[in-house]
């Protein structure tokens, strides 16, 4: 059985989140010193205190994870653009494609070597 976890995408100051350490009203929470190491001590517009140690973030995008490893032991979560080869009848191909919706997962079929190589986010210019 997979973990259930998420990262979020800050869509307000272009930032990856993860890990999370919760998700509430459908928005992350993480805690309050990620937060300033992030940001150089400061607390961006979109992020509120909650509680005494955690901050809850507007404007994300959440994604989660799919329960695969990559080749490098990296987690693969939604948004994420992996590599991979394909075995044809032409031989090995190497193909990408971009993990879109955990309920629908690509086959990678006999392929061993699967690799993120970005996301969706940070990385748009893979996906042209």
């Amino acid at each position: 059985m997979r973990e259930i976890k998420f990262r979020a995408w800050d869509t307000t100051n272009k930032k990856m989140l993860v890990p999370l350490s919760g998700i509430i009203w459908g928005k992350p929470i993480i805690p309050m010193d990620y937060c300033y190491g992030l940001f150089n001590g400061e607390r961006p517009d979109n992020y509120d205190s909650m509680l005494e140690e955690m901050m809850i973030v507007d404007d994300c995008i959440l994604m989660e994870f799919t329960g695969r490893i990559d080749r490098l032991g990296k987690e693969v979560y939604e948004g994420d653009i992996v590599a991979y080869l394909d075995n044809t009848s032409q031989g090995l191909v190497k193909k990408t494609v971009t993990i879109t919706d955990i309920r629908s997962l690509p086959h990678f079929g006999c392929s061993k070597w699967e690799e993120i190589i970005g996301n969706i986010y940070e990385n748009g210019d893979l996906l042209k």
